[in-house]
């Protein structure tokens, strides 16, 4: 890996989710539902309550679609990644992600001869990769033609930010401390009109005969990806590409992941089992205590 292309800081705590932080100024109008399996935090900085009653709508749309089709305009995007990653992308893998039911009330380790079984049925989506970046992808386009001027959502592990702020366009994105409380992080970045989507190893996970097991499963093994990394968080213009090239980017691990980015035009943050943070070069991150 050349030099030029990464930047790394050693830290004691990991990179995980991000969230947005407060902003001074007038308060925005502000929501919290959930849908699409998780919780999501809405803060729009102009428009009136009648947008947040429309992006409700939207979202509760989005969760409906993404369970039935995949959107369109996105089938290309997506199989053009399954293809760059060699297939340690893939969102054809519905019926593997049901077997091991990771995050359900059901989960278990299935047997090897399972596995085998449904690791050549790519015939059953699994918007987990992509869905969320997606749905920030539609409240974009609704931001756009309503007009409003500003806005921060938090879909589950994808953050839209959009337009300005108290006259500013940049949004502080802090990277979340996932052994601490929700508002504990390690350091920051700053945001303009990108969406940011984190994937690790610790969203859901389970506990069997002792060993530990994350959601995030390799389509060519039909196990947990087992890649050297505990997150990677990717800033990009296009939510559903920056959700999925996070996913992408954790299978392959660092040194591919990287160049995966570098490919897509993609800025991004790497967390390795070793606690160290590596950067992309177009990252400025601040650590918590000021340096960088």
């Amino acid at each position: 890996m050349k030099n030029k292309h990464v930047k790394t800081y050693a830290v004691l705590l990991l990179l995980t989710v991000v969230f947005i932080t407060g902003c001074s100024g007038k308060a925005p109008l502000t929501s919290a539902q959930f849908v699409m399996d998780t919780v999501v935090n809405t803060a729009l900085y102009g428009g009136s309550d009648e947008d947040l009653e429309a992006i409700s709508v939207l979202l509760s749309d989005c969760e409906s679609q993404l369970l039935s089709e995949i959107p369109a305009g996105a089938q290309d995007d997506l199989d053009g990644l399954v293809s760059e990653t060699g297939g340690a992308f893939d969102y054809r893998i519905g019926r593997l992600t049901e077997l091991w039911g990771i995050g359900t009330d059901h989960a278990r380790v299935p047997s090897p001869e399972e596995i085998a079984s449904v690791l050549d049925d790519r015939m059953q989506i699994d918007p987990g990769a992509y869905g969320k970046g997606y749905a920030c992808d539609v409240l974009k386009d609704y931001l756009k033609e309503n007009g409003i001027g500003g806005a921060c959502i938090a879909v589950g592990g994808s953050v839209l930010c959009y337009g300005a702020h108290d006259g500013r366009d940049e949004y502080i994105v802090a990277i979340r401390d996932p052994r601490g409380a929700a508002s504990d992080y390690i350091g920051t970045i700053k945001v303009r009109d990108k969406t940011v989507s984190t994937s690790g190893d610790y969203e859901h996970v389970f506990e069997e005969n002792g060993k530990k097991y994350h959601h995030i499963l390799d389509p060519r093994t039909g196990y947990p990806v087992n890649s050297g990394l505990t997150s990677v968080t990717v800033v990009c213009g296009s939510g559903l590409m920056s959700d999925a090239l996070s996913t992408a980017a954790f299978s392959l691990g660092l040194e591919e992941g990287m160049e995966l980015l570098e490919k897509y035009g993609a800025e991004g943050i790497f967390i390795g089992r070793d606690m160290n943070i590596y950067t992309t070069a177009g990252i400025d991150l601040t650590v918590r205590d000021g340096s960088k």
